[in-house]
């Protein structure tokens, strides 16, 4: 898979990552909705390689692996989501704002979730180090 300056579509990611939750909620055992997974899956990977700053992205694939079980990958993919959505100047532009809370509320689930010292402690983290930028 090349990406050509690195678009995707990112509609058409999501319908096909929603397309296969819904298929294995229907009948996880099905020959072939599990290759459509794998497809899928496989699809998602060679993205991933290839696209570090598309918050959109990043966003899909941590809700994929929320809804697979696979929550040290979905955390890794939060912070991604985080990383790439703390653009120049997010905290005075509104949008970027929203979106930048919204990655942090995500990812403090996510955090939530794991639920080790470490996790709870970067929860806090990255709440205290938004609202002080927020405020800057």
């Amino acid at each position: 898979l090349y990406l050509r300056d690195k678009d995707i579509d990112i509609p058409v990611i999501a319908m096909l990552v929603g397309e296969v939750l819904e298929k294995l909620k229907e009948d996880p055992d099905n020959a072939a909705h599990k290759r459509f997974r794998e497809d899928v899956e496989k699809l998602l990977v060679a993205i991933s390689g290839q696209i570090a700053d598309n918050p959109k992205f990043w966003r899909i694939y941590a809700d994929y692996h929320q809804a697979m079980g696979q929550y040290t990958v979905e955390l890794e993919c939060r912070r991604k989501v985080l990383r790439s959505s703390q653009l120049a100047g997010w905290h005075s532009d509104p949008e970027m704002f929203k979106s930048v809370f919204q990655a942090i509320t995500k990812i403090t689930d996510a955090y939530l979730r794991e639920g080790s010292k470490q996790s709870l402690f970067a929860a806090k983290s990255a709440l205290n180090n938004a609202i002080k930028a927020s405020r800057a």
